[in-house]
């Protein structure tokens, strides 16, 4: 095993997360040190940044609907990038759907997601594990979400007010404080 596949195992091995306010620390691996991270902060990297124009688009999801910027622009979107076999993705699916029954009834909010995996993979998947509540948007190729999205790493979050990103973060969301923080930080984008 190489020393980077180790170094990157030992990070999920070995985060700890600790309430700080509104904001949680996290041991991460670093040069192959363990190091203090600040979450959400420090995990606002890559990607498109805060404060700039999401791109336009039109899409359709696994059912076939057609899903295009235009027809969202007086919603908050909230969206999550990840890809079929993703670890990290399939932890957090039991606090995204825990997202979005919170949310259920405000239509204010469309929950999306930007799946790297082929159409056909991605039904199967949610076919087979159940839907986490987010419209599924698969890519049928990987370059749309780098290029386009700017995403590298996964999962990636983001939310969407007016056009423009107002929050942004890679890291999956496991444990119920860092849904509590994300419930408050999409209250007030509300």
């Amino acid at each position: 095993m190489s020393m980077n596949r180790l170094q990157t195992i030992m990070i999920f091995l070995f985060v700890q997360y600790n309430l700080y306010g509104q904001t949680f620390i996290v041991k991460s691996m670093d040069n192959g040190k363990i190091v203090d991270k600040v979450f959400p902060d420090e995990f606002r990297k890559g990607g498109l940044n805060l404060t700039d124009d999401f791109p336009d688009f039109e899409y359709y999801d696994i059912n076939g609907d057609n899903i295009n910027l235009s027809d969202l622009k007086d919603k908050l979107l909230v969206i999550n990038y990840w890809f079929v076999g993703c670890v990290g993705c399939k932890q957090e699916e039991p606090y995204l759907k825990k997202l979005t029954d919170i949310f259920k009834d405000n239509s204010e909010i469309s929950f999306m997601s930007f799946c790297n995996s082929q159409p056909e993979k991605a039904r199967r998947y949610i076919e087979k594990s159940g839907h986490f509540g987010y419209k599924v948007i698969p890519f049928k190729s990987k370059k749309i979400i780098s290029d386009k999205f700017k995403v590298k790493t996964y999962p990636t979050h983001m939310i969407v007010k007016n056009g423009k990103i107002v929050e942004t973060f890679t890291f999956p969301l496991t444990t119920d404080d860092e849904l509590n923080w994300y419930v408050e930080r999409i209250r007030k984008e509300l």
